[in-house]
């Protein structure tokens, strides 16, 4: 349905009329053309001027009714302007609705589109500040329980019973029980229960006699770095001469024990006994050591 339009010069000719209307009443109906009775006119105009004598209000009244038109014309004018402008929006809506109609109505609401593809990751922000130390953490549980060490018996004898681990020394070497041993005549470097810990060396050209052999523990703590070869030694006391050692890691995961060997002071006379570990944490580990030290006269 289209609406009806009216033209802005239709509603500026209403407003001149309701502006005339006032006037064309004051002046009173038009004489036809051509008639000249000029006495009956004087004479019309004396009566009048003399019965229709006006009030001060409405004389006031009549003064401020141009003002009034002019303004209402104004007001006309601004009232066309608006009408003229809507019409405009009228002609153009109406146009868009008979394209709208011509293609077949206006359809639905279409779905929304799917997202778009992810943007590129932006350039990774300055490192932050180093953050706050941690409390300390709960102490760890006890390791489990390491490889039992030698328990030194000294010279071996024939007639002793001799546990696993024992240890004893035997013609210038000693050697270590690898089982229970009885009375039975397992001689040391002889039989094959027993395995040798420090083999007794060559004679040599220096001066002095072995007394006896002693075994000597060494329990230290060590600083190691993880999977880093360290060796830790222990000197024989009272002048001992080193002939040989064995040791242990107190905890077993730690690390394992991958050889030993003597070390020699300054007169290349062997005072030490040398234990290599192969750590594998970076802590502060226990160790133990056992060397067997020849006592020398």
């Amino acid at each position: 349905m289209t609406c009806p339009r009216r033209s802005p010069a239709i509603v500026l000719a209403a407003a001149a009329l309701i502006v005339a209307v006032p006037q064309l009443q004051a002046a009173g109906p038009a004489k036809p053309a051509g008639q000249a009775d000029a006495p009956a006119a004087a004479s019309l105009h004396a009566v009048v001027k003399k019965t229709a004598t006006m009030s001060p209000a409405l004389a006031k009244q009549l003064k401020v009714l141009p003002k009034q038109a002019k303004r209402l014309e104004a007001t006309v004018k601004g009232l066309a302007n608006q009408i003229a402008s809507l019409t405009g929006r009228v002609s153009s809506l109406e146009s868009r609705f008979e394209v709208a109609v011509a293609a077949g109505g206006v359809g639905p609401q279409g779905p929304t589109g799917a997202d778009g593809a992810p943007g590129a990751v932006g350039p990774a922000g300055p490192q932050g500040p180093q953050g706050l130390r941690g409390a300390q953490g709960d102490v760890g549980p006890p390791g489990p329980t390491g490889t039992r060490g030698l328990n030194w018996r000294g010279a071996w004898n024939a007639n002793n019973n001799y546990a696993k681990d024992d240890a004893v020394y035997h013609n210038g070497s000693s050697y270590v029980a690898l089982i229970a041993i009885g009375t039975s005549g397992a001689v040391p470097g002889v039989s094959p229960n027993w395995d040798i810990v420090a083999q007794k060396g060559a004679s040599g050209a220096g001066t002095g006699t072995i007394t006896g052999f002693k075994l000597e523990l060494y329990e230290p703590n060590i600083n190691t770095t993880a999977d880093q070869n360290v060796a830790v030694g222990y000197t024989c006391t009272n002048g001992g001469i080193a002939t040989g050692g064995t040791g242990t890691l107190v905890n077993s995961n730690d690390g394992e024990v991958v050889g030993g060997q003597v070390g020699a002071d300054g007169t290349a006379t062997p005072r030490s006994w040398y234990l290599i570990i192969h750590p594998n944490f970076t802590k502060v580990m226990p160790v133990k050591l056992w060397v067997v030290c020849a006592q020398v006269a």
